[in-house]
């Protein structure tokens, strides 16, 4: 699933920046991330024009951190959305 990938390119980093994992096997994982995200972005959109390739290329890099600042956040406080409150 996206959000399994999402997870796993932020745990890779963590291990690899304390040794946990080596950076062939991190990259190799982001490769293989990168090139399942972008069949599914051609095969379902058809609208990456190759001028916004550079933004396409740059949203690989930052969604997994954004992915995991959104989840937690949304545990840890209240939110809105749509009219409507969520607590905990």
């Amino acid at each position: 699933s996206v959000a399994l990938g999402n997870v796993a390119v932020v745990a890779g980093l963590f291990c690899w920046g304390f040794g946990l994992l080596s950076f062939a096997l991190f990259y190799w994982g982001f490769a293989a991330k990168i090139v399942a995200d972008t069949l599914l972005m051609v095969l379902a959109g058809r609208y990456l024009k190759p001028s916004k390739i550079k933004y396409y290329l740059a949203s690989l890099a930052l969604y997994p951190f954004y992915f995991m600042m959104i989840g937690i956040f949304s545990l840890l406080r209240k939110y809105e959305w749509k009219g409507r409150v969520f607590k905990q």
